[in-house]
């Protein structure tokens, strides 16, 4: 079922039963209000005839007592009898023709015990009421005065009022469903329109595609602008998703082309060994030197790699307070790798700091691959390693006097295996910017680059403090 059928329903539904309490409690309250009016009526009618009997002095023992005419007090409608203290009709009033009023059993007993009485009862298809009231006169009964008024009226007028409540609540209820049916088709049209774009969206896999609405900021407009937000976010995701997607295929491609390159010149050099034999020492050791080289290689990319593997598996470092003099005592172990003729090496260390939260070893691979970086492409001029801080911040510069790199070139540089034209020209696969950005962002640095071509690199370091 649907919810335009269910809310209309269950709306109609409501209505109905508060239609209902609503004429049944209105229904009961006119019946006991007119009940009420008669019997008031009936009550005033025998206090008029009760207030009117005589009583004379008598030579005998009671006191003669004189019942009046009740043909005085009719009205319309309503039936007088005066019975004796023995129950016998002495007076009835004229509107009754030949029938009188029934006395019941229960009347009887009620009456003969000093209570008045009031009975409802069918007589020749017509509903009447009747009231009994003992006539006391000085604390003996003389007499029962029997008050009785026709139905019909009251009846016909009940009637008439449960027809129009029924007939006007099964009316009030069909045009409430039927307003109900067209109202919530109007309130539930966003939901519709919903329904229709996500389909739409899902058949044709276009998460650029938003849901319009421009209607109040309701409930509805709230949930239309919740999917809109999801759907940017999917969007978002799912970009990223291919943009991965893509990169991991541009790395596996690479790291393949990278790695088919030394083994190919290994297996290449294994073979000219085993041709050669036991002549020509002197090439055999050329081949050796080689054979160790791409292996060096090899090794160094396969370690890149593992370390980007890792970033990727969403890897966390060891932490801990890392000791800035042992840290750069420990780069002068390596600098030594990187030095050639015609580039100078400086530093320029000015820190108060000693300390900084990091892993050790991680950091001084972060400033080892930039180091080689510039050592790599600086034929003449100088490397320079800096450090300074302020009050916020500690800075570690590594700044060349090497071939740079163009805008271009800098937007790609912390990418997987890029490599710029002159780059391609020295040994490297691409993979160093790339390690040094995950190390920096696991210790909540920022690694900022510039440079210009024929000019230098200078590689930023920024760590909060």
């Amino acid at each position: 079922m649907s919810i335009r059928k269910k809310i209309t329903l269950w709306f109609s539904l409501l209505v109905a039963i508060l239609l209902a309490v609503f004429c049944i409690v209105l229904y009961q309250f006119m019946s006991n209000s007119m009940n009420q009016k008669i019997n008031e009526q009936m009550y005033l009618k025998s206090d008029e005839v009760i207030r009117q009997i005589e009583v004379y002095p008598s030579t005998s023992y009671f006191n003669e007592v004189v019942l009046p005419d009740v043909d005085v007090f009719i009205n319309p409608g309503i039936y007088l009898q005066l019975l004796d203290d023995q129950y016998r009709i002495i007076s009835r009033s004229s509107n009754l023709g030949n029938q009188h009023i029934p006395l019941s059993n229960q009347a009887y007993d009620e009456t003969k015990a000093g209570h008045s009485h009031i009975e409802d009862i069918h007589s020749k298809n017509q509903a009447i009421r009747i009231l009994y009231r003992p006539i006391m006169v000085e604390k003996k009964q003389v007499g029962v005065l029997q008050v009785a008024i026709s139905l019909s009226s009251y009846l016909y007028t009940m009637n008439e009022l449960r027809f129009i409540l029924i007939t006007s609540s099964l009316m009030a209820v069909i045009a409430i469903a039927l307003i109900g049916w067209f109202m919530a088709k109007k309130v539930l049209a966003p939901i519709g329109q919903i329904n229709r774009t996500t389909k739409e969206i899902t058949n044709h896999s276009d998460l650029q595609r938003r849901i319009p609405h421009e209607g109040p900021q309701d409930e509805i407009g709230i949930l239309i602008e919740n999917i809109n937000t999801m759907l940017a976010r999917l969007e978002n995701i799912y970009n990223e998703l291919n943009q991965s997607y893509l990169l991991q295929k541009r790395f596996v491609a690479d790291a393949s082309h990278e790695l088919r390159t030394p083994l190919t010149s290994i297996r290449g050099n294994v073979e000219l060994l085993q041709r050669l034999g036991t002549e020509n020492e002197e090439l055999k050791q050329e081949i050796i030197q080689d054979i160790e080289d791409e292996a060096t290689r090899m090794s160094r990319l396969i370690h890149d790699l593992l370390a980007l593997a890792r970033a990727d598996a969403g890897f966390k470092m060891e932490m801990e307070w890392v000791d800035l003099a042992s840290l750069f005592e420990d780069l002068k172990k390596h600098v030594h790798h990187f030095t050639k003729e015609g580039v100078q090496y400086t530093t320029q260390l000015t820190l108060s700091t000693t300390q900084i939260w990091g892993n050790h070893d991680y950091l001084r691979q972060l400033i080892i691959i930039l180091l080689d970086n510039a050592f790599k492409y600086t034929e003449k001029g100088e490397v320079r390693l800096k450090a300074s801080e302020d009050e916020q911040h500690l800075y570690i510069q590594v700044q060349d006097t090497g071939i740079g790199m163009t805008a271009e070139e800098l937007a790609h540089a912390k990418e997987r295996f890029y490599r710029s034209d002159l780059a391609r020209q020295r040994t490297g696969v691409g993979l160093g910017l790339a390690i040094a950005t995950w190390i920096a962002q696991e210790h909540d640095a920022k690694l900022e680059l510039t440079s210009e071509p024929k000019v230098g690199t200078c590689v930023t370091l920024i760590f909060d403090k």
